[in-house]
């Protein structure tokens, strides 16, 4: 039984299990970054969908019905910082509006 604890070799057992600890550790973290990124990319993704359909929202009101952008952005909720990009797509599709 003695011999067998001879050939065991508690430095090389420990450098071992540390090298698998490594190569665990890394390919969790980058799978969590992974998904992590993923998520993120969906969540900016469907913000930036909705924003844009409240652009083109406003739009439809603006040339539909004829609401000034101010009413229009008003009744979409749509934030402020879009009026530009409002805009630029009534520009755009030549569409005649007041502010």
């Amino acid at each position: 039984m003695f011999a067998l604890l001879d050939d065991y070799d508690v430095q090389e057992t420990r450098r071992i299990a540390k090298e698998e600890g490594k190569a665990e550790g890394k390919a969790e973290g980058i799978a969590e970054g992974k998904a992590e990124g993923i998520a993120e990319g969906k969540a900016v993704g469907i913000a930036e969908g909705a924003v844009q359909k409240g652009i083109e929202d406003a739009v439809s009101l603006i040339k539909e019905l004829h609401v000034t952008l101010t009413k229009a952005m008003e009744i979409l909720k749509l934030d402020s910082k879009y009026r530009d990009q409002v805009i630029i797509e009534l520009q755009r599709q030549n569409i005649e509006f007041v502010e």
